[in-house]
């Protein structure tokens, strides 16, 4: 009976178990209970003492802490108590600084940490956490990281396995060739809604196994050339800044970057060769800028699949514009000023978007377009559609034609289309 006890009390000791008590605004709930290696997670929608309630899961066995706030702000966050547990949440408790031995005693198998909506000013250095995967910031008050030329040790030196950083919603004003410096393995870098002015050129020169970074949403008026070469990312998101111009070379050294987003900028000049490099890009966002011309932009964009367009101040298309090797899915130049559209200078496209133009002729536009399916003119100042106007065009569903001053279309020219929408009231002869 002895030796039954003894190995019973061996046994309950390696299971990890619920603590108990917790606080009445804590729950403790069991994955996998079936299995001996039960996974235990406490959920608590608000502690009353954060120091008092970690001291109490000290020698605690746990695969998740989530704290969603504390009742009383806990403004330094000293060194945790020894515990056993793979992802740590603590939000909202008003953490403005962070010990560097504050997860020593944690660290081993840490490998979510989630700081994010606190009042943390710098970055903490994170020492021992050496099997991090993922690190939240978001919603914090953060302006910069602790760099190690100056400090002897930064923030980020121990996070040799991290491969997500958040950092949303910041303070950020710059990026330099020491901010990221020590994470090798980083495959995703959200730094959006920061007020970003600066990034140095070198600044993601470590970072090569990164696939997806978001600039978005701050202050970025310029961009220089080879910023991105290292990176190697599949999705770039630089909308809503307030780029004005890009020189060639930009995005240079990015083969596999399939995605990139300059939508809300305020860009009026484009270089020719800016997208040099980028023979995998499929999708191209530029709505909502300032551009006036395209020509010779696009010329090496041969994959190229969706082209957005709209809200730009474009004026002409010319034969130019787009290589001729290029097949969109969607092609969407609407909401601009385009008067003028040369000859066969629109290229293979699913779907081609020229609402809201000042159209007013588009005989022998669709000479190379002969696969289109859905093509969209409303709103501009087209006045004549005759039978050779879509003779080209093989499989055209849908045609847009509303509010446009058509006064004449001439027999058979709608064929290979079925359906049509325009606008009879101004029609002279059909």
């Amino acid at each position: 009976m002895n030796r039954f006890l003894v190995l019973l009390l061996v046994f309950i000791t390696t299971v990890w178990m619920c603590p108990n008590p917790l606080p009445k605004t804590c729950n403790c709930y069991c994955r996998d209970c079936e299995y001996r290696s039960r996974k235990w997670t406490i959920k608590c929608e608000s502690v009353p003492d954060l120091k008092a309630f970690l001291s109490s899961l000290e020698k605690a066995r746990l695969e998740g802490l989530a704290i969603q706030s504390c009742t009383q702000p806990e403004r330094n966050l000293t060194k945790l108590p020894k515990f056993r547990i793979t992802h740590l949440r603590i939000n909202r408790c008003g953490i403005e600084t962070v010990a560097d031995d504050a997860f020593v005693d944690v660290s081993r198998g840490l490998r979510t940490l989630d700081l994010s909506n606190n009042a943390l000013a710098t970055v903490p250095i994170f020492s021992s956490l050496v099997d991090l995967e993922k690190l939240y910031l978001n919603d914090n008050q953060l302006r910069e990281v602790v760099d190690k030329s100056v400090n002897g040790r930064g923030s980020f030196d121990d996070l040799v396995n991290l491969e997500e950083l958040y950092l949303k919603n910041n303070s950020f004003t710059e990026i330099t060739n020491a901010t990221f410096a020590s994470l090798r393995l980083l495959h995703e870098l959200d730094i959006s809604h920061n007020k970003l002015q600066q990034i140095s050129v070198d600044a993601f020169q470590n970072q090569g196994k990164t696939r997806f970074v978001d600039l978005s949403f701050n202050e970025l008026t310029y961009v220089e050339p080879g910023t991105f070469k290292t990176l190697n990312t599949n999705i770039l998101l630089l909308e809503n800044n307030r780029l004005k111009n890009l020189s060639a070379n930009t995005f240079i050294g990015n083969p596999d970057l399939d995605e990139l987003n300059l939508m809300n900028n305020e860009l009026s000049y484009l270089e020719p060769g800016t997208f040099n490099g980028m023979d995998s890009l499929r999708y191209l966002n530029m709505e909502n800028n300032n551009l006036t011309s395209i020509d010779g932009v696009f010329g090496n964009l041969k994959n190229l699949r969706e082209l957005l367009l709209s809200n730009n101040s474009i004026d002409h298309i010319s034969n130019t514009t787009f290589n001729d090797s290029t097949e969109f899915i969607h092609l969407d130049l609407s909401y601009n000023k385009i008067k003028h559209i040369d000859p066969n200078a629109l290229v293979e496209a699913t779907v081609i978007n020229l609402n809201n133009n000042e159209i007013t002729t588009i005989e022998g536009i669709f000479g190379r377009v002969r696969d289109l399916t859905a093509l969209y003119l409303s709103n501009n100042s087209i006045s004549e559609i005759t039978k050779t106007t879509f003779k080209e065009i093989r499989t055209l569903y849908t045609l847009d034609l509303l509010n446009n001053p058509i006064k004449s279309i001439a027999p058979y020219s709608f064929k290979t289309t079925f359906r049509v929408k325009l606008n009879s009231s101004t029609l002279a002869t059909f």
